[in-house]
């Protein structure tokens, strides 16, 4: 790459590029408090509700966990949404869904390998199911670029899913 020495963008310790030109501040190592627009410097906080185990947010939407039930809401607290069952947060995908890993006692047969949350229907998704118990089976998703050619764009595909 050309044009110069990378330099650190003032007021950017502690953020992590979520998509392209945002990033996420972290309050603690699981829990996102504040989204940054890296091109325009603009700042929101995020209204964390009480007892939050976890966090990841989008600049609309944010995903988590608040003891072992998986929460969805808006960056700024509002159509919080709990959801129904035990799930760990896993991650977003994208600016649109969250993927929740399902929390079974004891590992049980057909449970849900993983669950994608739609924010703006309320449509939840499972993704694969366990052939067995005890663990057997995985979701996984990566990183890559986007095949528009738009810079910084992200893309995230799940990996091992049946349907």
């Amino acid at each position: 790459m050309t044009g110069g020495t990378p330099q650190r963008l003032p007021g950017t310790d502690g953020l992590r590029l979520t998509s392209w030109p945002w990033a996420a501040g972290t309050g603690s190592p699981e829990i996102q408090n504040r989204i940054v627009n890296l091109e325009t410097g603009e700042s929101i906080e995020v209204s964390l509700p009480d007892g939050v185990r976890s966090m990841r947010c989008h600049p609309e939407w944010c995903a988590g966990a608040q003891g072992q039930r998986g929460i969805v809401q808006r960056v700024d607290g509002s159509r919080p949404k709990t959801l129904p069952q035990e799930l760990r947060p896993r991650g977003l995908l994208g600016d649109r869904y969250a993927i929740f890993g399902v929390l079974d006692e004891p590992m049980k047969r057909g449970v849900p390998l993983s669950i994608v949350y739609d924010f703006e229907s309320g449509v939840i998704a499972k993704l694969g199911e366990r052939p067995f118990a005890a663990g057997d089976g995985t979701v996984g998703y990566g990183y890559s670029t986007s095949p528009s050619g738009e810079p910084g764009r992200e893309c995230r595909t799940p990996r091992s899913t049946s349907f």
